[in-house]
């Protein structure tokens, strides 16, 4: 617990000062997770705003965590788990949808938000196959409020991913990913180079972080861009 405890000071300090900060923090709500309460009680102390629950009920952490403030996300795989993540009373849903490294969903990103905005009408986070700026754009029109950009940061310089990690996520094509549950028993997205020797890392190659989130600001708005530019055409015709 020592080290989560000092991951969740560092971002405590790393945020003073800002204007009305916005953080989040993800934890495991399975029932048979032994780490639970030590991490419930050290979320509760430094209070991000939002807590992302995962492999459990979202029904766990509720009253704790909107007694300080807070609200409450539930990740989910599929529409049963959303559905029963509201009735629990999630403040938001997380769609995890096909494409998603770690516990990939079998829906497409359209297909899912569709079948929840049909019953809820509250915030939705959605990730998977999500890295470019035109790709959040994307998820906005689909009708998703926030999207998780995972593997693209894995590769900036203050990612502590393994080194002989970054070199293949880099290289990587849609050729080079496949699903599989032969790894850890959950379907989740996989390098076809990472079951055999990864490559090395190339220090001239890895962005910063902020380097990353700039250029994911202009894909987005030169996507926005690209809308009007259509909009412009089809009125011409």
């Amino acid at each position: 617990m020592g080290e989560l405890a000092r991951w969740l000071d560092e971002i405590k300090v790393g945020l003073a000062g800002l204007e009305n900060p916005q953080w989040a923090v993800s934890m495991i709500a399975q029932s048979s997770y032994s780490r639970f309460d030590q991490e419930l009680e050290l979320i509760a102390e430094h209070r991000p705003n939002v807590v992302m629950t995962a492999l459990g009920s979202p029904r766990r952490v509720i009253e704790r965590v909107r007694g300080y403030g807070g609200a409450v996300f539930a990740e989910v795989t599929s529409v049963e788990h959303a559905l029963k993540a509201v009735y629990a009373g999630a403040d938001g849903l997380a769609l995890v949808c096909r494409g998603t490294a770690t516990s990939e969903g079998p829906l497409s990103a359209p297909a899912f938000v569709a079948e929840v905005r049909s019953f809820f009408d509250g915030p939705l986070v959605l990730s998977g196959s999500i890295a470019t700026g035109a790709e959040v754009r994307a998820a906005e029109i689909l009708g998703a409020d926030l999207v998780c950009v995972g593997a693209r940061f894995n590769t900036c310089t203050e990612s502590l991913v393994d080194d002989r990690y970054r070199g293949p996520v880099r290289r990587a094509t849609a050729e080079d990913v496949t699903a599989t549950a032969a790894m850890t028993g959950v379907p989740s997205s996989w390098l076809f180079e990472s079951f055999g020797t990864a490559g090395s890392r190339d220090d001239q190659l890895v962005p910063a972080v902020n380097r990353v989130v700039d250029q994911i600001v202009l894909e987005y708005h030169a996507a926005r861009a690209a809308e009007e530019n259509h909009r412009d055409f089809a009125r011409t015709r």
